[in-house]
């Protein structure tokens, strides 16, 4: 019984995203340009809460990859197909029914994009 419990505890989890190998899912990344401002209704006000950018990647040929970066990190500047790193990227699914059928939208998120050097000189400062 109490078994029983454990389980129906575990698969009711919610899985709120999934941090993807960024290397075997995307292959490299490079920029492809801006995408648009996300923003919220805040005291009265718009605020912009987020920016959207788009990505060229090796892996996923199909479509751009488009990241959305919190409005704390700033605007970022590329070069166009410049090479990028995502910082602690997450990708995060929401379903909906259309008519009895089940589609899924994937929605790509990270805490910054910076340039390959950046990204080892974080690293590096990681490990001391």
């Amino acid at each position: 019984r109490k078994r029983q419990e454990e389980r129906k505890r575990i698969m009711a989890m919610e899985l709120k995203f999934v941090a993807p190998k960024m290397e075997e899912t995307f292959g490299k990344l490079t920029f492809a340009g801006v995408g648009d401002a996300e923003t919220a209704y805040v005291n009265g006000r718009t605020r912009v809460t987020g920016r959207n950018y788009h990505l060229f990647s090796t892996r996923q040929r199909a479509d751009d990859v488009v990241v959305t970066l919190p409005a704390t990190v700033g605007e970022k500047h590329f070069g166009y197909d410049e090479p990028v790193v995502l910082i602690n990227a997450r990708l995060s699914a929401s379903g909906r029914n259309i008519e009895g059928s089940g589609y899924t939208d994937y929605k790509m998120t990270a805490d910054d994009m910076v340039t390959p050097e950046e990204a080892a000189k974080l690293a590096q400062a990681g490990k001391q």
